[in-house]
C-alpha cells in the first residue's frame, strides 16, 4: 500500500492559458473548527464579509518570491467558480496544506486526481453562489494570481511534495 507520503509524478491541471490553476477549493475562516480565523498576516477571517482566499504556502513562495506581508498583500487573485468570476480577491492566509518535517506539502486528492489548492472565506463564497461550509464545502473551482497591476502570473510551486488525503 503507497504511503500518504508519495512524490510520484502525476498530471498538474493548468489551463492552456497556463495562468490559471484548476483545483478543488474548501471553505475557511468563518466558524470553522480547528482555526482561529486570523491569517497569516493578520487579516480577520472569522466573519460573513471578509472577501479572501488561501493560497498554498509553496504556490505562494514560488510564485512570488516571498511570504512576506507587503509581497503578498501586493498581489491579487481571480477566481472563478460556479460559472462567476471574482476579481481583486485578497489573499487573506496561506494554506491550504500540510506541513511535514519543515516542508510545506500540498494537499491532494488521490481519488480525483487533482490538488485542494485554494480556500474560500464565507464572503467569497457568497459572491461565488456556493454555499459555505467549514466543515464539508467543496467546489470546483479555478485562479490565477494578479500583480499589484493586474497582470497575471504564470505560477509556480506546483511541482511541490504532494500530500495525499483521498
Amino acid at each position: 500500500m503507497p504511503s500518504d507520503l508519495e512524490n510520484r509524478p502525476l498530471p498538474i491541471m493548468i489551463s492552456l492559458d497556463q495562468h490559471t490553476i484548476m483545483c478543488i477549493a474548501t471553505c475557511f475562516g468563518y466558524d470553522d473548527p480547528g482555526d482561529d480565523g486570523k491569517g497569516a498576516w493578520g487579516d480577520d477571517n472569522n466573519n460573513t464579509t471578509t472577501v479572501g482566499v488561501s493560497v498554498p504556502p509553496p504556490i505562494l513562495l514560488a510564485t512570488l518570491g516571498s511570504l512576506a506581508e507587503h509581497t503578498v498583500h501586493s498581489h491579487t487573485a481571480t477566481v472563478v467558480c460556479n460559472g462567476r468570476q471574482v476579481k481583486n480577491v485578497r489573499i487573506t492566509d496561506d494554506g491550504p496544506g500540510e506541513r511535514i518535517d519543515g516542508v510545506w506539502h500540498l494537499l491532494w486528492s488521490r481519488s480525483a486526481n487533482q490538488g485542494h489548492l485554494l480556500d474560500f472565506t464565507y464572503g467569497l463564497c457568497h459572491l461565488l453562489g456556493v454555499k459555505y461550509d467549514a466543515r464539508s464545502g467543496s467546489f470546483k473551482a479555478g485562479y490565477w494570481i494578479e500583480d499589484s497591476q493586474g497582470n497575471p502570473l504564470v505560477p509556480k510551486g506546483l511541482d511541490a511534495p504532494r500530500y495525499y488525503i483521498t
